[in-house]
């Protein structure tokens, strides 16, 4: 299939398993983080914050 497909299921039981011809992972899809160095601080203020509110706006330059 060249573009996203929905698929929908009659009756009761789970999906059977998809198969597909090439199985490399996508270009279209995020890169996984990586961990946060030096920035041990700021994330516990985070957790502070997150536990107290139930949004929080992190802004921040990236790089």
């Amino acid at each position: 299939m060249d573009e996203p497909m929905l698929l929908l299921q009659v009756g009761e039981g789970a999906f059977a398993s998809l198969r597909v011809v090439d199985n490399t992972p996508s270009l279209n899809l995020p890169v996984r983080p990586t961990r946060l160095i030096g920035r041990i601080d700021d994330l516990d203020r985070a957790r502070r914050l997150l536990a107290e509110h139930r949004l929080v706006t992190i802004a921040a330059v990236g790089g």
